[in-house]
C-alpha cells in the first residue's frame, strides 16, 4: 500500500514516482485507488491479482486432521496478533464452542513473533477447557494439508490488507472465506456466493457469518466450489501473461 501518512511521502509519490514510472502494477483495486489518490497516474495503472504462493513444508505433530465428520472446522492462517483479528476469532470460537460440540477452530501462525498476545489468547482457551477444539498450531509449512483439514477459512483482518494471499490459497483449495471490509479483501470474495464479507469489523459480525455455515452446512461445499471457480474470474490463471503484457506496454513507452 503506498505510504501517505507524511507530507514528504505524498509529495514524493506525486512529483517523483508518479511522473517517472511507466506502468504501475497493482495487486488490487484498493491499491490502485490509493495510488490514484496520491499521484496523477491516469492510464498508467493495471490491476493484476497475485496467484496463490507455493509454500512447502511438513505439518507439525498434531496438525490439522481430516475435516470429515460431525464437526465444522474453521481455519486461520497468518500472524497471531490483534491487527489480524485473532482476538476476535478467539472471542467467536469461545462462544461457539461453549454452545456447541460440533465446531472447531485451527489457527496456524508463528507464536513467537507476538508471544505475549499469543500466550494471552492461548490462556483464554485453556481457562475454558477448550484446547482440543481451539488449537494454536504454530507455523505450518504444508498449507495444502492445513486447508484440507478445515472447512471454512477466516480472514477478519482489522488493518487494511493490500490483497489477502491466504484468501487466494483458500480459493485454490476450494474453501470459502469469511473476510472483513478491510482494504482489498472484499474484492476477493463475492459475498454470499464464495463466502461472506462481514458488514461489521467485530466479533459479533464474525460470529454471525460463522453461524450461517453452522446452520446451513450445505453452503460450505457450494461456496467452496464457487471460490475455486472464482480464480478464473479474478484472472489468476492468466497471471504470467498479464504480467508480460504489462512489461511490454511499459517497454513501448520508454
Amino acid at each position: 500500500i503506498p505510504s501517505s501518512h507524511r507530507l514528504a511521502f505524498r509529495l514524493f509519490w506525486r512529483y517523483v514516482v508518479g511522473p517517472q514510472v511507466e506502468i504501475f502494477i497493482c495487486i488490487s483495486g484498493f491499491v490502485r485507488d490509493r495510488l490514484q489518490a496520491l499521484a496523477s497516474v491516469k492510464g498508467k495503472t493495471c490491476v493484476i491479482y497475485s496467484r496463490p504462493p507455493k509454500r512447502l513444508g511438513p505439518m507439525p505433530a498434531g496438525g490439522a486432521r481430516s475435516a470429515q465428520g460431525g464437526s465444522l472446522r474453521f481455519g486461520y492462517v497468518g500472524q497471531i496478533n490483534e491487527e489480524k483479528g485473532v482476538g476476535l476469532i478467539i472471542d467467536t470460537a469461545l462462544r461457539l464452542c461453549i454452545e456447541s460440540e460440533s465446531v472447531e477452530f485451527d489457527l496456524a501462525g508463528d507464536l513467537e513473533a507476538s508471544s505475549h498476545f499469543a500466550a494471552t489468547q492461548a490462556e483464554r482457551v485453556r481457562a475454558a477447557g477448550l484446547e482440543s477444539r481451539i488449537r494454536f498450531l504454530g507455523y505450518v509449512g504444508d498449507l495444502k494439508g492445513f486447508y484440507n483439514g478445515v472447512d471454512v477459512h477466516l480472514c477478519p483482518s482489522i488493518r487494511e490488507e493490500a490483497l489477502g494471499l491466504t484468501v487466494m490459497e483458500a480459493k485454490e483449495m476450494g474453501k470459502p472465506s469469511i473476510v472483513f471490509l478491510s482494504g482489498g479483501l472484499p474484492e476477493m470474495v463475492e459475498d454470499g456466493r464464495e463466502g461472506f464479507v462481514c458488514k461489521g469489523m467485530d466479533a459479533i459480525a464474525l460470529e454471525q457469518a460463522c453461524r450461517v455455515y453452522l446452520m446451513r452446512r450445505e453452503l460450505v461445499a457450494e461456496h467452496g466450489a464457487a471460490a475455486r471457480a472464482s480464480l478464473d474470474r479474478l484472472g489468476v490463471s492468466e497471471f504470467e501473461n498479464r504480467l508480460a503484457e504489462a512489461y511490454e506496454k511499459a517497454a513501448r513507452r520508454i
